[in-house]
């Protein structure tokens, strides 16, 4: 454990959030309000008698804490911490962090007073002395290395390596190219990092991990970059259903925190579980929460974050790492632009499992260099059904049997492109004796609170299905006008949970050679679909087509053929109230 407390002495202290958490306002205040509480005679938060342990990462999370803009304020932040004094007069937390930089600070040391306090408070990294009381200032800047132009490949531990690394973005303009190569030679096979920065080693260092990502994100290494896709993987495989990171077996908000940290410097966003879904596609559809939620649920009555490292000793670090995690204005120092997740979704509303039916989801990458991770789910008349997760080589294709994952007559399916776009369509079969008949939809690109559905027959031999999915949060108020060759025909009206699927049987409303329909929702968005089959015992034909959610003055029909053996209808509906003058074109070879 000693070791454990050790680590956080150099390693934290990067805070990740464009923009403060509004609904943790009250709890990070409540939180600074106890650091504050905890100040040494010193000035400084050395709960643990570690110096340099506690106090850079307590002095940003005050100068987080002032933040009031969507820029950072270093006046704000310098303001805030020079206010601290202990007993109302005496020495404030940069008295303490000056007489830390007086003792010959390591170049780690540097790089973290650096990057946590010195730079976010707008002072002199070339001249410290807060205190205005050294004839000699420190010079931190030279205690990293010999100044810009060295590429420094080590600068002590890994850890320190990383610090300077982001230390030397923000003064120099680049990190130095050995260092990340350094960085890199130390990850491990599983994708992590260890403290030791030993690549053999094995630990499931999540603290260490997510400094790392840090680091490379600043050093300008794509995201694509097999490090940073193996760190991401590791954090992605090790958070837990609550949100949580571990550390020595238990849920720990310094892992936490920190896992929030590398996930806002990668450009993801750590409440929305399309990160994990992505680099852990095997634990697509398991239960997800939000990693900031987590860490406030851990809050006592007196503000502290508790830590399962309270048993060693109280102190300051869960809190500070919480703040931090939760505010987020300074830091990371790099971020990556924020990543769309998903980046493509199709919605199929048609689909059926029931007795008698086959049904499968057809996936196709159309990139021709990356492999996409999709993602389905599928939506029936009762909760959603995980698919889980493939990866899609370049210019490839997967089937998704439905009926491996759900058995019910209402299924529809949501397709998400995690990493890039994928196409998506469905088809069905009815299995009776062989695959006897069949119908094709194409997905649809998002939900609309408007469909019009041209085709449909419930004359004798015809049977018509009307599909309406609803993949929205909120309760969808639907409306299912029918319209016929003689007029309107009645209306259906049904409320449709979020999540959930229905199939209205247009033959038990109207009989007709001719059937139309619009489909009007309040409240949510729905997808909509329309299938017939040539009825009888096997549906031995079947044509299938999602709706459109506007109508127009001119459509395009490519295929058709009245060549022998096959008969082509053009379906014309006119869903407004003045009367339509229709002419109809034919284009042969």
């Amino acid at each position: 454990m000693l070791r454990r407390i050790l680590f956080f002495s150099v390693v934290f202290g990067i805070l990740a959030l464009p923009s403060p958490v509004s609904s943790a306002s009250i709890q990070t205040q409540a939180a600074v309000d106890w650091i504050v509480a905890q100040q040494q005679n010193d000035g400084g938060f050395e709960m643990a008698g570690f110096p340099g342990f506690e106090t850079p990462d307590a002095i940003l999370a005050i100068a987080e804490n002032a933040q009031t803009e969507t820029a950072w304020s270093s006046t704000a932040a310098r303001a805030a911490v020079e206010a601290i004094q202990f007993g109302g007069g005496g020495p404030s937390p940069l008295d303490a962090i000056d007489d830390l930089a007086e003792s010959t600070p390591t170049a780690g040391l540097a790089a973290k007073l650096i990057v946590l306090n010195v730079l976010p408070l707008g002072l002199d990294a070339n001249d410290f002395d807060p205190s205005g009381d050294s004839p000699d200032p420190t010079n931190l800047v030279l205690a990293l290395d010999a100044g810009c132009g060295a590429n420094t490949a080590s600068f002590g531990f890994l850890a320190d390596t990383l610090y300077a690394a982001m230390a030397k973005k923000l003064l120099c303009g680049s990190a130095p190219p050995a260092a990340v190569a350094t960085i890199k030679a130390a990850q491990q096979s599983n994708g992590g990092w260890g403290w030791s920065g030993d690549p053999n080693g094995t630990d499931l260092d999540v603290d260490m991990t997510s400094l790392a990502i840090q680091a490379l994100v600043a050093a300008g290494v794509d995201l694509s970059d097999t490090a940073l896709v193996g760190g991401l993987e590791m954090l992605a495989r090790g958070v837990k259903a609550d949100g949580s990171w571990e550390a020595f077996g238990n849920s720990d908000p310094n892992s936490t925190s920190m896992g929030i940290l590398a996930l806002r410097a990668a450009g993801y966003d750590p409440a929305d579980q399309c990160w994990r879904d992505l680099y852990a596609p095997e634990r697509a559809g398991a239960g997800y929460g939000d990693p900031a939620a987590w860490l406030i649920s851990q809050q006592q009555s007196g503000g502290r974050i508790a830590s399962p490292s309270d048993g060693w000793g109280i102190n300051t670090i869960a809190t500070s790492q919480t703040v931090r995690a939760l505010g987020a204005a300074w830091t990371p120092v790099v971020r990556n632009t924020a990543k769309a997740c998903p980046v493509s979704t199709e919605f199929l509303a048609e689909g059926s499992t029931g007795p008698g039916f086959e049904t499968w989801v057809l996936i196709a990458n159309p990139s021709e260099t990356e492999t996409i991770v999709a993602r389905t789910s599928f939506l029936t008349g009762a909760a959603p059904v995980s698919g889980g997760a493939v990866q899609i080589a370049p210019l490839s294709r997967c089937s998704i049997k439905v009926n491996d994952f759900v058995t019910d007559w209402n299924v529809s399916t949501r397709v998400d492109g995690l990493n890039g776009p994928v196409v998506a369509e469905r088809a069905v079969y009815s299995t009776g004796a062989g695959r006897v008949g069949a119908h094709l939809g194409q997905g649809l690109g998002g939900p609309a609170n408007d469909w019009f559905l041209t085709e449909g027959s419930t004359g004798p031999g015809f049977e018509t299905w009307i599909l309406v999915a609803n993949p929205e949060a909120l309760t969808a108020e639907v409306k299912v006008g029918l319209l016929t060759g003689s007029g309107p025909g009645p209306e259906i009206v049904f409320s449709l949970a979020p999540g959930t699927r229905r199939s209205v049987r247009v033959n038990d409303y109207v009989t007709d050679w001719g059937v139309s329909a619009r489909v009007v929702s309040t409240g949510a968005g729905v997808v909509a679909e329309r299938a017939t089959y040539v009825s009888g015992d096997l549906r031995r034909g079947a044509t299938d087509s999602p709706g459109t959610p506007a109508g127009s003055n001119d459509w395009f029909l490519a295929e058709g053929s009245t060549g022998p053996g096959f008969e082509t209808w053009i379906l014309v509906a006119n869903p407004d109230t003045i009367t339509a003058d229709v002419t109809v074109g034919f284009i042969t070879g």
